[in-house]
């Protein structure tokens, strides 16, 4: 990791990069730097932003993340919004479990509050660009809310840019550093200030071979109950396949004999016994039956044991909510 101390912090970068948004797109700007309760006026900036030129869209990223433009632009092509609603859990109901179509609308406002929340991280440190930026998340920010926008201060927003670059363009030197420097914070075994962005570059990337890079060192990491407890805590609205691949290592090398990783396959399952009890006696059953069906989870009829079929529908809810909803209400499937 760098030593790169932090430039000085510059908290008067609002107005001026309102005003010179403001001469490509008043509906942009406002959309950029309204409170986050003018929801209609967020959406309407959106809608400006998907109607301008190529070179318009340029000039707004060159103003408002000047340090960023490329990664920002490979974003806005290639960053699935539904990658952000589930692992943020959504504002509309969408849980971090499954995986539940969105509709245009709330694709677009979540968009465009990602780009605001990363435009409240980055605003007073231009110059930085994005290998500083993921080395200094929990820097970034004092206390834990933005009052001028209304937004929390969220490191995610840089794990969503990383993201995007670590997935659309895996063979580039940035993506190749950004991976490197990644792994060896998340295996420095000190946790930093805010570091869940770290985890969202990785496990919301599909990228299998990153998850592995990390994941491979679960076994060992149970030899330091606090280190352990970090690489799998924060992994909630990861890639479908992530989580699968997770779950499956924790079945190979029998990890549930630590308890900090069986709370967090409790956390994936999300059902009664996540409060109810922390034993492995009471969750190895579960475990064990999951991987019976998971080979099996979209084929018809679903099981007639009540357990098997819950644990078949959450498997296909993972990767598709939607048919996994239409199954329990097509009579036929039951």
């Amino acid at each position: 990791m760098s030593d790169l101390k932090l430039p000085d912090r510059n908290d008067n970068w609002r107005v001026p990069a309102r005003d010179a948004i403001r001469e490509i797109s008043h509906e942009v700007a406002d959309g950029l730097f309204v409170t986050s309760s003018h929801g209609g006026t967020i959406l309407a900036g959106m809608q400006a932003l998907k109607e301008l030129k190529d070179k318009d869209r340029l000039a707004i990223w060159k103003l408002a993340f000047p340090a960023l433009v490329e990664q920002v632009e490979l974003a806005w092509h290639h960053l699935d919004p539904s990658v952000i609603a589930h692992r943020d859990g959504g504002s509309s109901g969408y849980g971090e479990h499954f995986r539940f179509k969105i509709d245009p609308k709330d694709a677009d406002l979540h968009f465009m509050t990602w780009l605001r929340k990363l435009l409240i991280l980055v605003g007073p440190y231009p110059q930085l660009g994005l290998m500083e930026l993921m080395e200094h998340p929990g820097r970034l920010f004092s206390g834990s809310f933005d009052s001028p926008s209304g937004h929390c201060f969220d490191s995610d927003a840089l794990g969503y840019l990383a993201c995007a670059v670590l997935e659309s363009e895996p063979e580039s030197e940035l993506a190749i550093r950004l991976a490197d420097s990644i792994e060896d914070q998340l295996l420095g075994k000190r946790p930093g200030r805010d570091d869940r962005c770290l985890f969202t570059a990785i496990f919301c990337a599909k990228r299998p071979e990153l998850w592995v890079r990390i994941d491979r060192h679960l076994p060992e990491a149970g030899n330091e109950p606090a280190f352990l407890a970090r690489l799998v805590g924060r992994r909630t609205g990861a890639q479908p396949e992530a989580v699968v691949a997770y779950l499956k290592t924790v079945a190979e090398h029998d990890l549930l004999r630590f308890e900090s990783v069986r709370e967090s396959v409790m956390s994936h399952f999300g059902i009664e016994w996540r409060w109810k009890s922390h034993k492995r006696d009471d969750l190895q059953p579960w475990f064990d039956r999951w991987l019976a069906q998971i080979e099996a989870a979209t084929t018809r009829p679903l099981p007639t044991d009540p357990g098997d079929c819950l644990l078949t529908l959450w498997t296909e809810a993972l990767v598709d909510g939607d048919s996994a909803l239409a199954r329990i209400a097509d009579p036929t499937t039951l």
